[in-house]
């Protein structure tokens, strides 16, 4: 597996990712965005298995500080590149595309599906509202600390809640949206889910909710380097 392009990551200069593309002179892309603190070694076996199936892989991982407790704002900005980014990458491939994401790169990804339309979607380990996630997950815990010396708590809800249910205002229908998740996930609590699921399918899209086993937040998102096959069989359908 090859990477052959990179940018640096500099959220302070209008960076928010690092790009990687990986086999590309195949005409079907898989537009990627990787998780929250994610390497591009997380999910070498995913690539590996979507590169044997054909597929030329366009990945993007959201910098840590898409999340910035300092600069709420980036995370707007973040969809916004992202969305331009891929994009001017279709304008220049033909052939098929498809978009999924992991974890933030999930939410990330139904954010600029928005705006790129793709008639495939997968999105693992996600699907909870961002602003709600981060009053309650462990993972945050630091963060919370800060944005409340700073009293701008009220901030959380002007600058990320509006992307949580951005979804609901728009027509889905035509799209096919496989969502892969864990029974027993502390962050995407099985409440949250549901009701993400419920909303989502109220937009038109057709949902697949693949809700399996008791793996852990993070194991689960790591699982995706067993489910190329699962994957490329649901870009097929």
């Amino acid at each position: 597996m090859k990477y052959i392009q990179q940018k640096s990551s500099e959220p302070n200069k209008g960076q928010f990712y690092n790009v990687y593309i990986i086999n590309p002179r195949s005409n079907k892309t898989l537009y990627f965005i990787g998780p929250y603190k994610g390497k591009k070694y997380y999910f070498y076996f995913f690539f590996l298995g979507m590169v044997r199936r054909g597929y030329r892989i366009f990945y993007l991982q959201p910098h840590n500080d898409v999340l910035s407790t300092k600069h709420l704002e980036w995370l707007g900005k973040a969809i916004l590149q992202a969305t331009e980014i891929i994009q001017k990458d279709r304008g220049n491939k033909n052939g098929q595309s498809y978009l999924a994401g992991v974890s933030l790169g999930s939410y990330l990804s139904l954010n600029i599906i928005l705006n790129q339309r793709f008639e495939k979607f997968a999105g693992i380990d996600g699907g909870a509202p961002l602003a709600q996630i981060f009053r309650t997950a462990y993972l945050f815990r630091k963060d919370r600390e800060i944005i409340k010396k700073a009293g701008r708590q009220a901030e959380i809800s002007d600058q990320w809640h509006r992307f949580d249910d951005a979804f609901t205002s728009e027509q889905l229908k035509g799209v096919d949206i496989l969502l892969v998740n864990s029974k027993n996930d502390s962050i995407v609590r099985p409440k949250s889910l549901a009701e993400f699921v419920e909303a989502l399918s109220k937009t038109g899209a057709n949902v697949i909710n693949d809700q399996k086993g008791y793996l852990p937040h993070i194991l689960k998102s790591l699982s995706l380097n067993f489910l190329a096959n699962k994957i490329h069989k649901f870009f097929r359908s």
